[in-house]
């Protein structure tokens, strides 16, 4: 059972990246709509806040059978995302290793080949990705920053 588990597991950071890159571009295009080209700290933050603020109106979002996007907050010069995941962090057990490793690759790829994703990163944003299992444990954490796409 534990291995059926680890393969869902493994196919669903597929469909997540997949149907996460499209909400991720969004994120980036709101903020392009909101910057025009002025890189102004103010300018940024306001263009984080605007696009935070879209996005949560379609929060909670289902992205697939595994992964719900729950939250999606502004920071300085970053934006959070929040993701629960319909099983447990232990039914992973070995899987979780290469879970996490996949679908780092797969969300730094959609971030990194997005136009308006990278003219984000160039001014210094970075967005963060937390996912968080059944049960509300911690399952992982990571960011992109514009020296991963590098």
């Amino acid at each position: 059972m534990k291995y059926i588990l680890i393969g869902i597991a493994i196919i669903a950071v597929f469909a997540i990246a997949k149907v996460a890159g499209k909400f991720v571009f969004k994120t980036g295009n709101e903020i392009t709509k909101n910057v025009f080209g002025d890189n102004s700290e103010d300018k940024i933050e306001k263009a984080l806040i605007s696009a935070a603020s879209t996005l949560r109106k379609q929060l909670p979002l289902k992205l697939d059978e595994f992964t719900t996007l729950n939250t999606v907050v502004s920071g300085k010069r970053s934006l959070q995302y929040s993701y629960g995941l319909s099983f447990k962090k232990n039914d992973l057990g070995n899987g979780l290793g290469k879970f996490k490793s996949q679908l780092i690759q797969q969300t730094t790829n959609n971030v990194c080949n997005h136009k308006d994703m990278t003219a984000s990163l160039k001014n210094g944003v970075s967005f963060h990705y937390t996912y968080f299992d059944s049960n509300g444990a911690l399952v992982f954490t990571h960011q992109v920053q514009q020296k991963d796409c590098l």
